[in-house]
């Protein structure tokens, strides 16, 4: 047989598996409509399909677990979730040219900037402290403008993702504020448009509501995966059912030396003397811009919109009585 055949033969069993996506779209097409108030949609759906790639082995690997520990869940729901991230982008192709309206890109902006300024205050107060580089706070506090807020937010949750645990109890912020900040910062680098750009085309409302729903949908069914892993698994949980628009930075070859120094230098802040000359610096240097942050830093859902801070607790059905399922869910100065 010729090579050039052998070639096609080859690809076209490697597609035997493959799902097309407007059939995956159709399967879910009536789950997603039952849904009534579904949340904008605010994705880089690419993200989204490579991460559920990960969480898939966790299904694979943990299943006669979860189904021993959660025997009213319906697992189909997880083994499907690849061909439901592929509808949500069948929908959003379809939606494609109607981009957010200016109100929301707004909203986001503005949550974006209450996040930036709650997550560098903490930055300046570890920086003065002695927990992290002076450059970090540096090159992150210098921009001005609503694109560098979006740069500064996907940074600023990179610096604490990267940090892991080293930096817990030395910090006020949040788990899900480092995920809001990440997810907002996204979203805007995805919408934001210079001035003398092509103007976007209005909404066409049938194809983004369809849109939205397919991806609160995925988002619901996401999050009950990331409860039972939570549950499963502990600490260390996020690296097996990682959030939906988790980014991994590239390791370089001289992390493992990093994470030496930020061990030794989070350990040392722990003895008495280290701990009261960082209390003292951090209040010198960052007790009004924390205060500002925290007076500014939202409160309600009105406030924050789908950046809202949120927690996914399982029907007492569905979770082993022994222990409760209780997860977190899924620039520089503003211009």
């Amino acid at each position: 047989m010729p090579q050039n055949a052998l070639l096609q033969q080859a690809a076209l069993v490697n597609l035997a598996n493959a799902v097309d996506a407007a059939t995956a779209y159709e399967e879910h097409l009536a789950d997603a409509q039952a849904i009534e108030t579904p949340q904008p949609y605010r994705w880089s759906i690419d993200l989204v399909l490579a991460n559920i790639q990960v969480a898939k082995k966790f299904v694979i690997r943990r299943r006669a677990r979860i189904l021993e520990q959660f025997p009213l869940i319906n697992i189909a729901h997880f083994d499907t979730l690849g061909r439901l991230a592929l509808g949500v982008k069948f929908a959003a192709l379809q939606a494609e040219g109607y981009g957010p309206s200016e109100s929301d890109i707004k909203q986001v902006l503005g949550a974006a900037r209450v996040l930036r300024r709650s997550l560098l205050s903490a930055v300046a107060a570890m920086t003065h402290a002695g927990l992290l580089p002076r450059e970090i706070h540096a090159k992150i506090a210098r921009g001005r403008g609503a694109r560098d807020a979006a740069e500064d937010c996907v940074a600023l949750a990179q610096v604490f993702r990267q940090a892991g645990t080293t930096l817990d109890g030395k910090h006020p912020v949040t788990a899900v504020e480092v995920e809001q900040a990440a997810l907002a910062g996204s979203w805007l680098l995805e919408h934001l448009r210079p001035a003398a750009a092509k103007p976007m085309k209005p909404p066409r409302p049938e194809a983004v509501r369809i849109r939205d729903q397919m991806a609160t949908l995925l988002a619901n069914r996401y999050a009950k995966l990331q409860a039972m892993a939570h549950f499963l698994e502990g600490d260390g949980w996020e690296e097996l059912v990682p959030p939906l628009m988790s980014r991994v930075a590239p390791r370089s070859r001289t992390e493992p030396a990093k994470k030496a120094e930020g061990s030794a230098q989070a350990e040392g802040f722990a003895t008495a003397g280290v701990a009261a000359k960082a209390e003292g610096s951090a209040r010198a240097g960052g007790t009004t811009s924390e205060a500002t942050a925290r007076a500014e830093r939202p409160t309600s859902e009105a406030a924050m919109g789908p950046w809202r801070s949120t927690s996914l607790v399982l029907p007492s059905s569905e979770a082993p009585p022994s222990r409760p399922a209780v997860v977190p869910e899924q620039a520089s100065s503003p211009a």
